[in-house]
């Protein structure tokens, strides 16, 4: 059987601009205790690839379709893989775990097309996986194997590209002979106002469609990391990352003219995690919060708020304490209203250096 694989995206940290340089030179930070929880995912977290599958002559593929009809017979058809973290424990923040997306056709009552396109998953609305293998020996697994093969129900969240927002519903009852019969084989969706809940149905064993598998990715690996980074000479930040958060912080610096200045950056989505467990990298992707408090000499207190997006790099030189790495990199908007962030940092602005302390685990 072939093994799990995850699509690598590598990124290359870009250097700070001009505009960055000119702030941070020069500026004097003080030392700050930073509380936070532990970056641990803990021992419930699972990392889970779903997939819409083609089945053809007992072998089990990606890249196959899935069918849904709504109350007046039309008809969404989709293809579709990714991953999502499983982790029972995590509640509130499921929404920041998964990857993934597909294709989307739409059809009327009669037949006749009425849109097509792309989607992608935004997030997880629930999900829950039968334990223990659900795979069948008599199947050619060629997307993980029959041992890491689950059955269960799967929720997310999807965006597709007509810019209509829906919910995929995956459901996988498998050959396996342990999952309940409540459990339904195939999916359902809403795109907009219409609910396709009418699933496919694949009760004939050589129709190729509407068929789902979910697999356990063991070697997709952990990342995470918390500590300090010098960012320039005196310039320190503190972040904390894994794979469904990011912060860097600058709690307190003093500019060149007096100015006090404090700096918050906290994602509100995770949208791609990229683990790379060869060369030790990881790249993480979505949006955050970028805050900034300025406190002038004369007492003027100026604060800054601007969601942006951001691409997260860090790499283990697998040696602790020895030379991590941790980048942040975000666009600010230049026509934020002024005075903006754009206007500090320029964009892209990159902040990276070398952990001082702490440590990034990749593996």
């Amino acid at each position: 059987m072939k093994q799990s694989k995850i699509e690598i995206v590598r990124f290359v940290p870009r250097c700070a601009g001009r505009a960055v340089l000119a702030l941070l030179i020069g500026l004097a930070v003080t030392s700050f205790a930073w509380v936070a929880a532990g970056a641990d995912d803990g021992g419930g977290a699972t990392l889970m690839r779903w997939d819409l599958i083609h089945l053809i002559k007992g072998v089990v593929s990606s890249g196959g379709f899935d069918s849904a009809k709504a109350a007046d017979g039309s008809q969404i058809t989709l293809t579709g893989s990714g991953t999502w973290i499983s982790d029972p424990d995590q509640g509130e923040h499921d929404h920041q775990r998964a990857t993934g997306g597909g294709t989307w056709t739409t059809i009327d009552g009669k037949g006749a097309s009425t849109g097509n396109g792309s989607y992608i998953v935004t997030g997880v609305a629930d999900s829950e996986v039968f334990p223990g293998s659900n795979g069948s020996p008599a199947l050619t697994d060629n997307i993980g194997s029959a041992e890491d093969a689950r059955g269960g129900l799967l929720i997310l969240r999807v965006l597709y590209s007509d810019g209509e927002r829906g919910v995929l519903t995956v459901s996988c009852h498998g050959p396996g002979t342990h999952v309940p019969n409540t459990v339904f084989e195939g999916i359902t969706a809403t795109k907009g106002i219409v609910g396709y809940v009418d699933r496919g149905q694949n009760e004939d064993p050589t129709v190729d469609a509407n068929r789902t598998v979910f697999h356990v990715l063991h070697h997709a690996e952990h990342a995470s990391g918390k500590g300090t980074s010098l960012l320039g000479p005196g310039i320190v930040s503190e972040f904390r990352f894994d794979q469904r958060h990011v912060e860097c912080k600058v709690d307190h610096a003093v500019m060149k003219d007096g100015t006090v200045m404090q700096m918050s950056m906290e994602s509100t989505s995770v949208d791609l995690v990229a683990i790379d467990s060869v060369v030790k990298t990881v790249t993480i992707t979505g949006s955050m919060v970028s805050i900034v408090n300025l406190l002038s000499p004369d007492g003027t207190k100026v604060t800054m708020t601007e969601t942006v997006p951001y691409t997260a790099f860090a790499k283990d030189d697998d040696t602790p304490g020895g030379a991590d790495v941790f980048s942040l990199t975000v666009t600010y908007d230049p026509n934020a209203p002024k005075p903006n962030q754009f206007g500090l940092f320029g964009s892209p602005a990159t902040f990276t250096g070398p952990t001082l302390t702490g440590d990034v685990e990749v593996e």
